[in-house]
């Protein structure tokens, strides 16, 4: 009786190890996916901002060339 019970514990506690790396495991795969989508955002983010500031600059550009002042003046 006292076998089974030591080779229970012994089970416990080895299953314990893996389920602890499993874990740890899925936790890697969780954080890169979210750094790959925090990448992935920032990028985009960063696109519509340069595509907002050079639309400005060249609509303003353009005002300028037909002799408009883009610039609001009292």
């Amino acid at each position: 009786m006292e076998e089974w019970l030591q080779k229970g514990v012994e089970d416990w506690k080895q299953n314990q190890v893996l389920k602890k790396e499993r874990e740890a495991a899925q936790l890697e795969i969780e954080y890169k996916q979210a750094e790959k989508y925090n990448k992935l955002a920032l990028t985009k983010l960063e696109d519509a901002d340069r595509e907002v500031n050079e639309g400005i600059s060249k609509f303003e550009q353009t005002l300028a060339s037909k002799g408009i002042n883009p610039r609001v003046t009292k």
